[in-house]
């Protein structure tokens, strides 16, 4: 098992998180070794951290002390001990690497304030940056320790201030380790820099390189002694401001662990004996051997039988006859074995029998082998029955028995085998049952006719407790599995009947003829003519699939073979035909009543009456309570129209008219119908009363607006406030912009100011208006 020690000083007390928190870390000496004499042993041992430093003890014992992978000189049992220091994962500075910009520490200098030649043009300051070429023209392009990241430039002064500080809360007794980054941003004077913690330097002033962009490692150790936290303070001594200047990263502060295990090295005499356990049988259990060992012996060894590894003795496996079993151990290059040959008698199994199920008249001549599983050859065989078979149906002498014949019953033979000590007897019986088959009927054959379409097949008080399905030529009818059977189709209907206990079966078949019909009957009405109640006529025209003769009826009650119903008054009337075995069929008819005629003129605009604007049309549509084939002729007014037949017209009156129409159907019924429209004058003419001609695309042209029932604008002129004509357009359609005046009088602008028009408007009806009015120009 491997334990960790920490090694701490005497009398310092370690919070026990700290440890938890930091050394997540494991080391492994390796396994306890055993040696059969003295001599040299090879160590490799296992850090999951990579080690600060490495101390095998006692030192005297290797060949180096200090190396994981080492060689002990062994002269007698002992304790080996690895201890191991490992750095901590976890650094305690905050923002160690700059990537959180500038925070987390504390410093003399100040934070860049830019100049002639960058960030850092003025000494004593620093900046969190990338590239120290980005900082000051003369710095050379250094980028971050580890590439990608942030860097703390400096440009320093001539005073021994503190760069860079940061306060860490530590554990007393403790050590730890620090370091840092360094190189040079200009190859002039180089820093030297000095490390100090709780105000005590710690490691020798490190130097900085004159390479720029050169990274280079300073480190030192210390321990904490009754300090509960560390002031980090990084000072450069270098007082001479010219060149100077540095750049620092990845800062790291983190505690040392001390990691501590111990390995047992014995020397010892080896011990392989073991007791003879004496003689197996071939179907013993499988043995550990390991049990079979002398308290004195060595366990860990290993076992062969026959010169093959073996981790159990399995007798039945190794099979009869004499085995050699032997028992190695070894320790590094030492080994001692013991052996004994030991006996495995063989066992003659009879085997694990299965019970054969035969149904009653099955000829099956059986090997009662093939009933037994894992049984030994070259067994005896002897029949038990209480009901022995007949006919010299089993055979002895080869193990067989025919069911041909044979009665139902149950039949019993036992197969052995003679023993050899140690072994026990062994037999086993096979037991082969003859079930009787179930007793079945299908019924007798039947007919079906409309009269009794369904008929019951089978037999309604059979045995329950057998399991019973139907069949017919199509397969196996779904749900059909009780003794009867409800048909209503012709057709050989078989019965499958079977216990399923034993699984035996029994079929028998029945006839079922049909003489249903589907019959097909058509039939036409004559309807009531025009103005009269009951000269309605409703006529068979065929009837076919049935068998004759057929009667007829459209009352349900009185059927007669005629096939014409005459003198019918309007009505719903269900007309039925049946064929001599009560097959039928039914047709649902109507008689309408003479049909009165209705006629409807209807406008697409609503009101009574139809209102519509001067210039407005509308669609008149007619509607009847007829379909439009029926409809013989459509006579509208006024006469002008001039469309004979039609259903739907659109007109667009100039002044109020009446429209009217007459309407005959093909059975000669007429009816009419009118609708006043209303003709409403409305010019709802706009003239706008400003406008700008500013080219700005808002309102640039003074134009007429006005609904649809304006024809024409017949003359629009426009003249200043003395009268004087500055545009006019004659003949031209209102609503469109290219008609109208655009401010201008002979290619120029006109003056801001107000002006008159003056504009003659046609309307639909031929009449014509005048409007007059002021409009102003706006820049």
């Amino acid at each position: 098992m491997i334990r960790a020690l920490f090694v701490l000083p005497l009398l310092t007390i370690i919070p026990l998180f700290s440890f938890s928190q930091n050394c997540n870390f494991s080391i492994d000496p390796g396994q306890d070794q055993v040696l059969c004499e003295p001599g040299d042993i090879s160590l490799s041992a296992t850090s999951s951290g990579p080690p600060l430093s490495v101390n095998w003890s006692p030192q005297n014992l290797f060949s180096d002390a200090s190396s994981l992978n080492t060689t002990a000189t062994i002269s007698g049992s002992t304790t080996l001990e690895l201890t191991v220091e490992v750095l901590s994962e976890v650094n305690l500075v905050v923002n160690g690497d700059f990537s959180q910009g500038d925070t987390g520490f504390s410093s003399d200098y100040i934070y860049g304030t830019g100049g002639g030649v960058g960030l850092l043009s003025n000494e004593g300051q620093y900046a969190i940056a990338d590239n120290a070429g980005d900082t000051h023209n003369h710095f050379d392009n250094c980028n971050d320790h580890t590439g990608g990241g942030n860097m703390m430039v400096v440009n320093a002064s001539g005073l021994p201030n503190n760069i860079w500080c940061q306060t860490i809360q530590v554990d007393p007794g403790t050590d730890y380790d620090f370091s840092t980054w360094i190189t040079s941003v200009t190859d002039e004077n180089p820093a030297q820099l000095q490390f100090s913690i709780n105000g005590s330097l710690i490691g020798e002033v490190f130097n900085a390189s004159s390479n720029t962009c050169n990274w280079d490692q300073f480190s030192a150790q210390w321990n904490s002694g009754l300090s509960i936290s560390a002031e980090i303070c990084i000072v450069n001594s270098n007082l001479t401001p010219n060149g100077n200047d540095f750049a620092m990263d990845d800062i790291s502060f983190r505690q040392i662990c001390v990691l501590t295990e111990q390995l047992e090295v014995t020397i010892t005499e080896l011990d392989a004996s073991w007791i003879n356990p004496g003689l197996f049988c071939e179907n013993d259990e499988t043995v550990d051997p390991n049990s079979w060992l002398s308290p004195t012996a060595l366990t860990g060894g290993f076992w062969t039988i026959n010169e093959i590894g073996a981790a159990m003795f399995d007798p039945g496996y190794l099979g009869p006859g004499l085995h050699e079993v032997t028992y190695t151990v070894e320790a590094m290059d030492c080994s001692t074995s013991f052996s004994w040959t030991l006996g495995v008698a063989p066992f003659f199994e009879a085997g694990v029998p299965q019970e054969l199920s035969i149904c009653e008249g099955e000829s099956v001549n059986v090997p009662l082998t093939d009933q037994l599983s894992g049984e030994s050859p070259d067994g005896s065989w002897l029949e038990l029955s209480s009901n022995p078979s007949t006919g010299n149906a089993f055979n002895p002498g080869t193990g067989t028995f025919n069911t041909a014949g044979q009665i139902p019953g149950t039949y019993l033979f036992e197969y052995s085998h003679e023993t050899v000590d140690p072994c026990p007897p062994s037999s086993a019986v096979v037991t082969i049952t003859i079930n009787p088959n179930p007793v079945v009927n299908a019924g007798e054959d039947q007919t079906l006719d409309c009269f009794d379409p369904t008929a019951i097949i089978g037999n309604e008080n059979a045995d329950m407790s057998l399991s019973y399905q139907w069949s017919d030529i199509n397969g196996t009818i779904p749900g059909a599995t009780l003794p009867s059977l409800p048909v209503e189709n012709e057709g050989n209907y078989t019965l499958l009947v079977t216990d399923p206990i034993s699984g035996c079966f029994n079929t028998d078949e029945v006839s079922v003829i049909s003489n249903v019909s589907e019959i097909s009957m058509t039939a036409v009405t004559s309807p009531i003519s025009c103005n009269a109640t009951d000269d309605g006529i409703i006529s068979i025209t065929s009837i076919s699939g049935g068998i004759e003769p057929y009667l007829f009826s459209i009352d349900g009650e009185n059927f007669t073979s005629t096939t014409e119903f005459t003198g019918l008054s309007s009505g719903n009337y269900s007309l039925t035909g049946v064929d001599a075995f009560g097959c039928e069929t039914s047709l649902q008819l109507t008689l309408a009543p003479s049909n009165q005629l209705s006629a409807n003129l209807s406008a697409s605009v609503s009101g009574s009456p139809v209102i519509i604007t001067l210039g407005d049309s509308l669609t008149l549509n007619v509607v009847t309570n007829v379909s439009p084939e029926k409809i013989d002729t459509i006579i509208w007014f006024p006469e002008s129209l001039n469309c004979p037949g039609c259903s739907e017209i659109t007109v667009a009156p100039t002044q109020s008219t009446s429209y009217s129409i007459f309407v005959i159907d093909e059975s000669g019924c007429t009816d009419s119908d009118e609708i006043q429209v209303i003709v409403e004058k409305d010019d709802n003419i706009y003239i706008p009363n400003a406008f700008s001609p500013n080219d700005d695309g808002i309102n640039d042209i003074f134009y007429i607006h006005s609904a649809k029932g304006v024809e024409k604008v017949v003359e629009l002129i426009v003249v200043d406030r003395w009268g004087g004509l500055v545009f006019q357009n004659k003949d031209f359609l209102p609503n469109t912009s290219s008609t109208g005046w655009n401010g201008k009088y002979r290619g120029q602008l006109t003056a801001a100011g107000v002006y008159v028009y003056m504009a003659k408007i046609q309307l639909k009806d031929g009449s014509i208006i005048t409007k007059m009015g002021e409009v102003s120009v706006l820049y």
